[in-house]
């Protein structure tokens, strides 16, 4: 929402008003509380005169300015916020001056063309939610704008299979973590150990560890950071997790590391992430330290490749853990209903991604249920017997036959029956 601005020409306060699509310009002289009284005022009389002329919509800039922004910013959580941001810088390059009213579908079709130079069609998608959001949220105001047809691009279905580390790569990867610090060490165990998201894992209270009883409850926030494998559908809500017994010892060592923080992995300094949000010492993180993860990596490759020389780089994203933790959960326990409650998913979504990780449980499944047809010699009933017993009528009258099902007539020799 504009802020009133003071003109020191004309000495007075000004401020651009949308209601329902109209702009008016209001101009108050006196205090800035004055001023806000005036306003509210103003909108009380301007919400009442009526339906508002097409041309008076603003353009996409400026509503999303105006309206859009404050409203995304006060609504979703700081992680999306900061991927809503450039999505909608995006979309104010192409459409910027444009009206509401004036977005058309060859407009938004021309916005595909013009990103697709550039980013792939994941993306584009995740734009064109964005823009049918704005519009949806004009609507919602009752401010004028345009139903354009906006077609996403058509995905394929998703192919290949869950990537996971090998136990090598782990093992790698957690010496390295180690190395690097002994808190982000604790948290890349816990990820690898426990199956938890990311977002689970950076929000986690003290509260919620129960170390004595060797579990730990989680509860599944949305994070605009999670993989596409991880909508709100089929997140369940509270879970419990067990913990193990070596990861048990590395959280006793992680509380005296802690202090006084109440999160399991707060931050150590005070630094700002590269989405330009502050890391507060001893506060939870504010987005995944994505820096920090990528130097793992490298430290990881590089005790690799100290043992192996030509060994291949390790990448991937810290989700990996998650899949790999459901690889190696499945190897040794092969249910699927308990990796999906470990892993807080309530929707059959896990089955598809995980079902080609039980190669040696579905084999145990062959031949468990096997139908044989009846051998030659056993008795068998005879259609006569099957006529008089299943048809439950009365015996016909001799030279009398049944006519399919609508009667009998005198039996014929030369027709075969």
């Amino acid at each position: 929402m504009a802020e009133w601005k003071w003109d020191a020409k004309k000495e007075a306060w000004r401020k651009d008003l949308w209601i329902g699509g109209k702009r008016s310009k209001l101009t108050f002289r006196g205090s800035k509380k004055e001023a806000n009284a005036y306003e509210a005022r103003r909108r009380i009389e301007l919400g009442a005169t009526g339906v508002y002329l097409q041309k008076d919509a603003p353009t996409f800039v400026d509503f999303s300015v105006e309206h859009y922004k404050p409203h995304a910013k006060m609504t979703l959580r700081p992680t999306t916020w900061d991927v809503r941001r450039y999505q909608l810088a995006s979309l104010s390059a192409h459409f910027d001056a444009t009206r509401l009213t004036q977005i058309t579908t060859a407009m938004v079709e021309a916005y595909k063309q013009w990103r697709s130079k550039a980013v792939d069609k994941v993306t584009i998608n995740g734009e064109l939610n964005v823009l049918s959001a704005v519009l949806r949220y004009a609507r919602h105001l009752g401010i004028p704008c345009a139903s354009p047809i906006i077609a996403r691009f058509k995905l394929g279905k998703r192919k290949g299979k869950a990537k996971v580390f090998s136990r090598e790569e782990v093992g790698f990867i957690l010496t390295a973590a180690s190395i690097i610090s002994a808190d982000f060490g604790a948290l890349v165990k816990f990820l690898a150990e426990t199956g938890c998201r990311r977002s689970e894992a950076i929000n986690l209270p003290w509260t919620r560890v129960d170390l004595t009883r060797a579990m730990v409850r989680i509860w599944s926030d949305d994070d605009a950071g999670d993989d596409d494998d991880e909508d709100y559908e089929v997140k369940s809500r509270d879970r419990e997790v067990t913990l193990s017994d070596g990861l048990v010892r590395v959280l006793e060592e992680q509380r005296s590391r802690t202090g006084e923080s109440p999160w399991v992995f707060p931050v150590r300094t005070n630094r700002a992430s590269r989405g330009g949000r502050e890391h507060t010492k001893g506060e939870r993180y504010a987005s995944w330290p994505k820096y920090t993860w990528a130097r793992v990596l490298a430290k990881a490759t590089e005790l690799r490749r100290g043992a192996t020389p030509n060994a291949p780089a390790i990448t991937g994203g810290p989700h990996r853990l998650r899949h790999t933790y459901a690889s190696m959960f499945l190897a040794k326990k092969p249910d699927l209903f308990a990796l999906a409650r470990v892993l807080g998913h309530s929707h059959t979504r896990v089955t598809e991604l995980y079902a080609h990780l039980l190669p040696d449980h579905l084999a145990a499944t062959r031949n468990v249920v096997v139908f044989e047809a009846a051998s030659a010699n056993h008795p068998q009933t005879t259609p006569r017997q099957r006529s008089v017993r299943g048809s439950g009528r009365a015996r016909k009258p001799s030279g009398y036959g049944i006519v399919g099902a609508i009667g009998v007539e005198p039996t014929t020799p030369t027709v075969s029956r």
